[in-house]
């Protein structure tokens, strides 16, 4: 009896789900849903940076002069720098975890690196900012000046 009604409540709960979730399953449920592409990235860089996703907005990020420069834009490719309160940017060199603070500069957001990396040299990142109050997260691959 106990098992009958474990069994009918399970098949309930299924039947109740939206046909999406049941179709795609919890880890379909559970994808990030990234923002829609409606600019060209290589158009997007007007200062000569790397874009990247982060949360729902892109960044364009330069390294140069022992410092990372960031600027944000909204799905439609227009410059909201402004509106991004502060940050940080995760880095690792020679094996240890290096944390740069972003804040805001002349309508972007900056940050001394403490280390000089190698013109040319690609350096991973995890990005955090702090846009409109709400905090986003990427990563991404920079290429130092």
């Amino acid at each position: 009896m106990l098992k009958s009604l474990i069994r009918t409540t399970v098949i309930l709960s299924i039947a109740s789900l939206p046909v999406g979730f049941v179709l795609a399953g919890p880890a379909g449920a559970q994808t990030k849903h990234h923002h829609e592409h409606k600019h060209d990235h290589a158009a997007m860089a007007k200062h000569g940076g790397t874009i990247t996703e982060v949360g729902a907005y892109d960044a364009e990020v330069l390294i140069e002069a022992g410092k990372i420069i960031v600027y944000v834009y909204d799905d439609h490719g227009d410059d909201i720098s402004k509106k991004a309160g502060k940050g940080d940017a995760i880095f690792v060199v020679s094996g240890a975890s290096k944390k740069v603070a972003l804040t805001p500069v002349d309508g972007r957001l900056e940050g001394g690196l403490g280390f000089e990396p190698k013109p040319g040299e690609e350096l991973d990142a995890v990005l955090r900012l702090v846009v409109a109050g709400k905090t986003h997260t990427g990563k991404a691959e920079i290429h130092a000046k």
